[in-house]
């Protein structure tokens, strides 16, 4: 028996994450140094009913008690433990889908998960108002689509919400989403790069002001050969500050941090975190995978890209999309990554014209937009 293991748990200072992903809810216990414990699980599938793939509301929380359970004997077996509180508990879903209530909280319709391909014609309407891709499996389309087809619960509609946000708010009675869910409702970000002053973030985050600044990202999951693409900077002679933010891949972040101390260059790691816009403001140069938000924020800050290895689909649509519009450079197989980085650092008129097209095209108000193009749709629809 883990006698420190033991002992944190008995404390409570443990750490439990619920993930409701596409066939298993999954439940981790951790320590503070983010080491498994032990873990549980529950097998579900979804079932096509209506037209629509969905999951049942009873078996959502079924699945939850279930995984829980194991858990919980899990420790108990392994630890002679029992759990009576933990520090934090993060819930985890497979994000976008359509989830919406009645004032009373009643479910409209039977959840609508992000597998449905039934919101072509709002994701397209939606993409052409916005010129913004917005994909099918986002919330707003799937609420444009049922405006469109005049569904009868719109107008019973008082919440809209996702997977974890909808069991967030039955644990906890609040309302709220993490960027990552809010995100895939809506393109919601009010970001300018006027509201960030570069020096006072250098200050905070204890990063050079003088040095060539590159931002790394590989989306919330970390995703992206990352690594391979730092590996590849190290070929540029010049010294680089390099941010990189690997999210929620916690291998990723440990090389990182290995790779940071041989490294010539100064490399500064993140894991997953809420200071995506102060890093953007600190760099010259954002360099990731065509996901909708990075871009998105990068727009909105104004931070000229290089993208690489897009998702055929969406991801491949936004690459094209940025690279039209001179925001981003698309880094082609077999192409010189380093010698992309330092023919762009070395040309301040084109990277200034590549931060003047990001700011053209970022919708500041997209949220506020998109609240009055759907008034009006569900006006000239009713």
């Amino acid at each position: 028996m883990n006698r420190e293991a033991a002992a944190a748990i008995r404390a409570g200072d443990v750490f439990l994450g619920i993930e409701l992903g596409s066939t298993r809810i999954k439940a981790v216990l951790t320590d503070a140094a983010s080491k498994t414990l032990a873990q549980g699980g529950y097998a579900w599938e979804n079932r096509l009913a209506g037209g629509y793939w969905t999951y049942d509301e009873a078996e959502i929380w079924k699945g939850l008690r279930s995984a829980y359970a194991e858990l919980r004997r899990n420790t108990e077996e392994k630890y002679g433990v029992t759990i009576r509180r933990v520090a934090a508990l993060g819930i985890s879903g497979m994000m976008h889908g359509y989830l919406v209530f009645d004032a009373e909280g009643k479910l409209l319709v039977p959840f609508r998960t992000w597998r449905n391909n039934t919101t072509g014609e709002a994701a397209e309407r939606l993409t052409r108002a916005f010129s913004f891709n917005i994909p099918e499996r986002w919330s707003v389309a799937h609420i444009d689509q049922a405006l469109l087809s005049d569904e009868p619960h719109v107008g019973a509609i008082d919440y809209m919400t996702t997977l974890s946000g909808y069991i967030h708010w039955r644990l906890s009675g609040e309302k709220a989403l993490g960027i990552d869910d809010a995100s895939g409702m809506f393109p919601i970000l009010p970001l300018s790069p006027a509201g960030f002053d570069r020096a006072a973030i250098c200050e905070r985050l204890g990063l050079s002001e003088s040095l060539p600044t590159i931002l790394v990202m590989g989306g919330g999951l970390g995703l992206g050969d990352v690594a391979h693409s730092l590996e590849k900077i190290e070929d540029v002679a010049e010294k680089l500050q390099i941010l990189v933010v690997a999210g929620k891949n916690e291998r990723l972040l440990a090389w990182v941090k290995e790779h940071a101390v041989r490294s010539h260059h100064a490399v500064r790691a993140w894991g997953y975190t809420d200071a995506v816009p102060e890093l953007m403001a600190a760099a010259a140069l954002l360099i990731s995978k065509p996901g909708a938000l990075t871009i998105s924020e990068a727009w909105a800050m104004g931070v000229p890209l290089i993208l690489h290895e897009p998702i055929p689909g969406p991801e491949l649509e936004n690459a094209m999309i940025a690279s039209e519009r001179g925001t981003a450079v698309w880094l082609g197989k077999g192409e010189n990554l380093a010698a992309l980085v330092m023919g762009l650092l070395g040309d301040a008129p084109r990277l200034a014209s590549m931060r003047e097209a990001a700011l053209l095209a970022s919708r500041p108000a997209a949220a506020q937009e998109i609240a009055r193009f759907l008034q009006t749709a569900g006006t000239s629809v009713g």
